[in-house]
This record gives structure tokens, sequence and C-alpha cells, in this order.
């Protein structure tokens, strides 16, 4: 990335229909944009679109819905490493030059898949640098679901044990499953807030980190935007 040592990235679920929401997200200036319950670029008429985000990853069971990366700044060098899904949908992993980003929906079996998805892939983990997206999880369910090995948790010490760590945890303070800002909201319902949104990473790269806010984001999607710069090595 010429001229620039920071990596600009935005994630979020952005509830279906991309094509009339990006422009919302242009404001941070963003190298690349790791999107949840998106359509198939491909089939996007919308040349705008095409020239903001000339590379495109996307993966999903349907052209309506799936799990995108778009990348603006044409000095990224991009391209798909070769992870076995093993059939577990939804996970992208990519190389941008030499950072390593795997972008996540766990939109099927839910953190069941996230879990059993990084295990498989363990021993890839200490070369990877962020791994962010929607893993519909946290820590206050996993007792509640009975889920005692494939649990947030397992999958929180997982990439503990890699050395990535949650960033709105570390900026924060706070402890899994004791989050005030929550992500999510259930049926856009203010009063049923959930934290099930994460970026996994370096912290001691990490130069910001922003998590936005119900009362403007609302309108579009149930998921609020997770924006951070990650200090590239």
């Amino acid at each position: 990335m010429a001229g620039n040592k920071n990596l600009r990235v935005v994630t979020w679920n952005c509830q279906g229909a991309f094509r009339k929401k990006y422009k919302n997200i242009l404001k941070y200036s963003p190298d690349i944009c790791v999107i949840q319950e998106c359509e198939d670029p491909s089939y996007l008429i919308d040349e705008e679109f095409q020239r903001i985000f000339p590379k495109k990853f996307w993966v999903g069971t349907n052209q309506n819905k799936g799990l995108g990366i778009f990348v603006a700044n044409e000095c990224i060098s991009v391209s798909l490493n070769n992870w076995d899904n093993h059939g577990i949908e939804h996970f992208l992993p990519v190389s941008l030059g030499q950072i390593n980003l795997v972008a996540v929906w766990a939109c099927n079996n839910y953190i069941e898949d996230a879990y059993t998805y990084f295990s498989v892939h363990k021993h890839k983990l200490d070369s990877c640098h962020i791994i962010c997206g929607d893993f519909n999880s946290s820590s206050i369910w996993d007792l509640q679901k009975r889920r005692h090995i494939r649990n947030h948790g397992s999958l929180v010490r997982l990439f503990s044990d890699a050395g990535l760590q949650s960033a709105y945890h570390y900026w924060t303070g706070r402890t899994q499953g004791k989050e005030t800002d929550p992500t999510f909201y259930l049926h856009r319902n203010k009063s049923r807030p959930f934290h099930i949104d994460y970026v996994f990473c370096d912290n001691a790269r990490i130069g910001q980190f922003r998590l936005e806010t119900y009362d403007d984001w609302i309108s579009l999607s149930d998921h609020m935007p997770i924006m951070f710069d990650y200090e590239m090595p």
C-alpha cells in the first residue's frame, strides 16, 4: 500500500441489498469491506459500485445473500488463500499482501460452524492477522445452549493461543459476555441488544477502532458497522 502504513477495514452485516447501502460506509474511506448478507456482486450492474470496488470475492448459497470482501484500494494485492472449507459455508480467507485475513459469517450452525472451521485450520492461525465478521455468538449463551466444547469461549481461547484477541474488548477493557456496546438488535428492537460481531487480531497493531450506534444505523440494518485501522507489518 503505497504511502499508507494502515489498512482500514469495515466489517458489517448489511442485512441485504448492499447495492443500495454501500455509499453509507464510504465516509470511512475503507481500504477493504467485509460484508455479510450481501448479494453476489457479479450480478450488479451499478457502474459506480464496480469502479469503487474493483476487486471482489464472494461466497453464498444463492445470489441474494452471502459473504463478500470488497477491496477499494487498488494498491492492495489480494488473492484467495487455499483453505478447504470442508463443507462449512461462509468463510473467506484471503491474502492482502503481507496480511492474512479471514472474513466470517457464521449463519447456519452459528458458533459450532465457526469453532469447527477454525479448529480444522488451527495450524494456520499463527500466520493469520485479522479474523472479523458476524459470528452470531456470545459467551452468554455457552451454558444456556449446553454447548460445552464448540462454544464462544472455546473459540476465543483458540484465537488467544494464536495471539489473536478481540479488538473491542481490548479497547474497552470489557470481558467477554459483559459488553456494553451492542453490535446487533434483534428485530431492530432497541430493547433486545446483543454483542455478536467481532474483530480478532494483534491489538498492538490497531490504530483506531469504532463501533457504530443504533440511532445512526438501525434504519439500514439490525447490525452495526465496525471500523478499524490495522498497522501493516
